[in-house]
């Protein structure tokens, strides 16, 4: 989902853009560049080294501008519901995976209790779904787990967002 690791035809863009001032910005609109792109190639060639700072947005404390990823993320997972329903497991894990990855970052006291809340909505209403899966990931299955315990036992062990490494 990431642009960076990529190369692209430049008529791919001549509709689609990257939404202004959010981050995750790539994931808003990695779905329409390859449903229009028709064909996708791919090679094990690892020419380009990517940096992560410390100071990235990334890796900042959690804002409010980091739920566009959740936005994001769901706005994929009704495209691929309706486009290619076949998909739709994968895209439900990777929502429930993106789902972790924002609410572990949400300080457990203070004003964002509403997007916890929010979070765990997301999280029960699709964990029956992925923990059906054969092909999900054994490190989201786990944290589902762990959320059947209740969302404060999955705080309380953060290291586990380590598991679904990627979203």
């Amino acid at each position: 989902s990431c642009a960076w690791g990529k190369l692209f035809k430049r008529s791919l863009f001549e509709e689609i853009r990257f939404p202004i001032s959010k981050i995750y910005e790539d994931i808003a609109i990695m779905y329409s560049v390859f449903d229009k792109a028709g064909n996708v190639v791919f090679t094990d060639y690892a020419g380009y080294g990517y940096l992560q700072r410390d100071t990235s947005i990334m890796k900042e404390k959690f804002t409010e501008n980091k739920m566009s990823l959740i936005t994001f993320v769901e706005d994929n997972e009704r495209f691929i519901k309706e486009k290619y329903p076949m998909l739709m497991n994968a895209a439900v894990s990777r929502t429930v995976r993106a789902n972790f990855h924002i609410y572990l970052q949400i300080p457990s006291e203070g004003t964002y209790t509403c997007y916890r809340r929010q979070i765990e909505e997301n999280i029960k209403e699709r964990r029956s779904i992925v923990m059906k899966d054969k092909e999900a990931a054994k490190g989201t299955k786990g944290a589902l787990l762990i959320t059947y315990l209740g969302f404060g036992v999955l705080r309380a062990a953060k290291n586990l967002k380590n598991w679904g490494k990627t979203i």
